[in-house]
Order: C-alpha cells, then structure tokens, then sequence
C-alpha cells in the first residue's frame, strides 16, 4: 500500500510525497517503466513494471498490461490498473480509484482534444478526494509535466519518453527536436555528457534526465508559488497545450477559483495574454462587480493609470496625482480608481489586495483589444453599482476607448444584458500632451478637481478614513456591517479599526488584507454567519489546525484567507491554510 502527504500547494497543482514501506519519493514523478529491454534508469526514484523485479525503490506492479503476471507479486509496493477493468466514479467517467490512487482513464486519448480534457480534468478533481494521487498513463513528456501538475495529476510514467527517443526525438521542457536537427550535444544533462552519439538508448537517456528535471523544476514552482508563470512559459510549445489552459480559464473557473490563494507575498507576473484570465485576477474583477461598493461620501470618480511601483500609492507619478488631489481643499469627497492591466478597476483604498500589490505586467502604452475589453468592463462594473455627480478623466489619450462605457455605449462588453448606468454626470479629461505628470496636466487636474467639488460639502479625513475601510470589508468579507460604528485610528498601511476602547482589527499592509481580533471575528460571525468560520472538533489548538479536525467551513473560505475558527469553548482567529473544498 502506499500513502500520500502533500506538503505544499499552488494553484490546482501540489508537491507531495508518495510513501510505501521501501521508502518515499516526492510529487509530482515520473513512474519509470523497468523491463528486460528498458530498464529504468539509476536515477528514478519510483519503478513500474508488469513482471516481479528486485528493486530498492517505490515498485508499482501494472496489473493492466497484457503481459502482466496472473498475480501480483509480493514484492509490490501498490498494484495498479489501467482503468479500463475498473468502475468509474460516480460523477466522473474518467477516474477509477484503485488501492489508494486515482487513475486518471484514457487521459492519454484525452489529451489530444483540448476542450474534452479540461472539462475531465474539472470532474475528475470536483469528484475524487484530495487524498489520493492521480496518476495519468501515457501522458509525462518534459514539455507537458507543469501543465499536467496544474491540473492536478501527481503521477506520470515513461511511456512518451520511450515511443519519442524511438521517433528519434530529444524532449525538452520547451518541446522537442529530431535528431538529424543536432549538431552539438543537445544539454549537459548525464547522459549528454557521457556521449555524442544520437543512438536510441543515448536519446532514451537523455529524455529520462529531462523528465526527472522538468518533474524537479515544477516542485519547486509549487514550493515557491509560480506554478502559474511556469505554465504560461511551458505551454507556448504546442497550441493543444494553450488550448487546454484557456479552456481551463474560461469554462471551469469555480474550480479553479477555490484552490488560488487571496494573499502571496511575491510578485504575479503576468507576462501573456492568459494572465488576463488567471481566476485570481478574474476572482478580483468579479468581486469589484458583485461584492464592492464606493465609499459612501465620494461623489466624484477620478480614474487614474497605474504605475510599475505597487502599490500604486509610493510610486512618484501617483504621489504627484494626490498631491494635486489634496490642492483641490476636498479630497474626501474623491474616489480614486486605476485602470490597468490585467485586474481592470483598481480603487485607492483597496490597491493593498493581492493581487493588485503584487503584480508586474509589461508596459508599452499600447492596449490590445482583450484589455480593451477588460477594461471597459471592468469600468463598467464601477459606474453600474455606484453614482458620481462628475468624473475627471486623468489618462492618456490612448485610453480613449473607455469613452464608449462614460457615455452609456458598451458595444465591446454589453452583448446579451442590457447595462444602466446612474447618471454620472459631466465627464472632464485632464491630460495635456499625452504625459499625466506634466506641469500643464497636474494643474488641469487639480483645477478641474476644484470646478467639480465647489459647493460640495467638504468630507472629514475622518468619516471618509472609516468609509474607505468598510469598502475594503466588503471587498474581503462580502459584508462591512460588523464595522458599523467603528472608527479607525493611524494611518496606512496600519490603521487600527476601534469600536469604542475595542479593537476589532487592523488593515495590515504586509498581508494587504484586514486581519482581525477575536473581538472582530466575533462580530464578523454575527454579521456573514459561517462565511468565513472554520468549525473544529472539540479540542483547543495549540498551533496549526489540520484538515482532519475540521467539522465543516464557510463556502467562501479561500487559502490565505482570515477566518474565524469556532469550537464549543470559544473562537480564534487564523489564516486559512486550505480552501473549502480541501477536508475529505
């Protein structure tokens, strides 16, 4: 028998380890096929084979094969199946569990079809637990091994290897090359080192280091959180391989969604077309158009470009945009939105959020019709829910696109809802020569600032600092009524949210999500219910709460996420380490 530990997660992908009783192994890995004619190479560290062999390592016996034994040997670790003599899942056609591991049926012939493989890969993962590897038979070329750990498949074998050393193909991470093609040695690899001939068992060599390499490589993306970039690089090798990723994004995002984290403490980079649709940028879209709203006493919009520096807020360029801001007398009756690449609308007060801290995209000032597309509907999600008197436009002539939303004509976002803006009033561009930090551009700003704040009542630093950190909540939490009658206190990125002489939480900008007091995950209990609660069974903890001591928590629970932890003694506060849908 074997067991399955999983120590780390990223995106729907995580590194493991495969335990049996000669030993462990980590995942995500390569089974390597062993006969008379392939032995497996010294360096695999997991063996598959349809005969009994003497070995040291993890030994998987491959029941399925054709010319496999009647029984299985006693010298094997686990006992597989292809899949084909196994009953399905109940709600997935293409997982069979089998000893303690999810085979993941006809993933080979799956593959093939882009469209038909994601949407197996969405029910196997929504229908088998997360407590058993997957392994995918036929499928473990170098080039595919991070998109296949995206998908969440642990296990992979040798066969592709072998049928394309065979071909006389050398594989790589970013594809492959013919032989014939070479005229130097292909890598450093062992096996490159060794030799210079193109030979069969050369080639074979050389595709098994690459593998074991590839499978290295994307544990330590899954480690340090860049599965994801890693993916984006990978899957430029093969149009099937982008196919699948975007059909991925674009039809199975809730299933995605649940397994990216709210908090990252490193830069996104978001360097390709599918960046625009990683379900964390798009959770952050969704959530302006369906959780956010404006603070209350800002009744002018001034939407603003982003800058390289995040937050947005320490780059030079926007110190110069608040400076003119602060000039016009009034700045709490302002509403302060970026518009950028790839998360849409940011607001001021939550610029802090992962992953609008955290995220580094290329700049050429041009934009492609997706951003353009992106950003008027994100846009359009700001002017639907919330009413300006007047909006202040201080962009750049290239972002003039946007004018179809401002004037209620969204022909690139609006094709089947009909979308009815309030009435938002006059509409000011102040940009002079295309350069916003220009002399002549901050002062028309901060004079059409003060033509469309006069006679406004002016707003205390006060209320509007209060007002802004209730948007944030509902940004976080869904709900800001758990801080009715709060004040805040300091100044970001620290500011302290007091109900009386209580501390209900603070807005931390490391983390650049509230975090809260028992004081404040009680009153947050109150007020979204099991939201955002963890219930464990009756025990005090001490440290880390695992999954198996969790009796249930909140649907919207996310990894990274501020949750409040409820037994029959009491509550506290913790970071979630897991999503919903992680116990059982």
């Amino acid at each position: 028998m074997i067991t399955f530990e999983i120590d780390r997660r990223d995106c729907n992908g995580r590194a493991g380890k495969i335990k049996t009783a000669r030993g462990e192994a980590p995942t995500p890995n390569v089974l390597f096929i062993e006969t008379e004619r392939f032995p497996a190479p010294e360096c695999a560290e997991l063996i598959l084979s349809d005969k009994e062999i003497k070995t040291g390592k993890p030994f998987f016996f491959n029941a399925g094969s054709a010319f496999s034994r009647k029984d299985a040997p006693a010298s094997a670790d686990i006992v597989i199946d292809n899949g084909e003599n196994l009953p399905a899942s109940a709600d997935s056609q293409n997982a069979a569990i089998f000893n303690n591991l999810c085979i993941f049926r006809h993933a080979r012939e799956l593959f093939e079809n882009p469209r038909s493989f994601a949407k197996a890969v969405a029910e196997l993962k929504n229908s088998v637990s997360t407590q058993f590897p997957v392994y995918a038979q036929g499928l473990g070329e170098p080039a595919n091994i991070a998109l296949l750990a995206y998908c969440g498949v642990d296990l992979f074998d040798s066969s592709a290897l072998i049928e394309q050393a065979r071909a006389g193909y050398y594989l790589f991470a970013d594809g492959k090359v013919h032989k014939s093609e070479m005229q130097e040695k292909p890598c450093s690899c062992p096996a490159c080192a060794a030799s210079k001939e193109h030979d069969f068992l050369f080639v074979l060599r050389h595709n098994y280091f690459a593998a074991l390499a590839e499978c290295r490589r994307v544990q330590s993306a899954i480690l340090s959180g860049t599965l994801r970039e890693l993916v984006e690089q990978r899957i430029r090798s093969r149009p099937e391989m982008v196919a699948i990723l975007r059909h991925l994004d674009y039809r199975y995002y809730d299933w995605q969604e649940s397994n990216f984290p709210v908090v990252r403490q490193r830069q996104m980079l978001a360097s390709s077309k599918e960046s625009i649709y990683r379900p964390e940028v798009e959770r952050f879209r969704r959530r302006i158009a369906e959780r956010y709203a404006k603070p209350e006493s800002a009744s002018v919009l001034l939407l603003l470009p982003c800058s390289a520096k995040k937050p947005y807020s320490l780059s030079k360029s926007h110190q110069a945009f608040r400076e003119a801001l602060f000039s016009c007398g009034n700045p709490g009756a302002v509403h302060e939105v970026i518009l950028t690449s790839p998360l849409g609308a940011v607001p001021r007060e939550i610029e802090t959020f992962y992953p609008a801290q955290w995220y580094d995209v290329p700049v050429t000032g041009d934009w492609d019709e997706d951003e353009k597309k992106m950003i008027s509907g994100a846009l359009l999600s700001v002017l639907t829910k919330n009413k300006y008197d007047a909006i202040v436009c201080h962009i750049d002539s290239k972002m003039h696109f946007i004018d179809e939303v401002l004037e209620s004509k969204s022909p690139r976002v609006v094709e089947s809802v009909e979308h009815r803006i309030p009435n938002s009033g006059r509409t000011v561009w102040t940009v002079k020569g295309d350069n916003e930090t220009s002399e002549e551009s901050l002062s028309a700003l901060s004079s059409a600032l003060k033509e469309v704040l006069e006679g406004k009542e002016k707003v205390p630093y006060s209320r509007r600092a209060s007002e802004d950190v209730r948007s944030f909540a509902r940004f976080q939490f869904g709900t800001d009524k758990f801080l009715e009658d709060c004040r805040i206190t300091g100044k970001l990125p620290f500011q302290k949210i007091m109900r009386g002489n209580v501390q209900l939480g603070m807005l931390l900008g490391e983390r650049g999500m509230i975090s809260l007091t028992k004081e404040g995950g009680q009153a947050l209990l109150g007020a979204a219910g099991g939201a955002y609660c963890v219930e464990i069974e009756d025990f005090v903890p001490k440290a880390n709460i695992f999954a198996v001591g969790v009796v249930g928590a909140g649907e919207n629970i996310r990894i990274g996420d501020e949750v409040v932890v409820a037994h029959k003694k009491g509550i506290g506060i913790r970071d979630s380490g897991f999503g919903n849908r992680e116990p059982g």
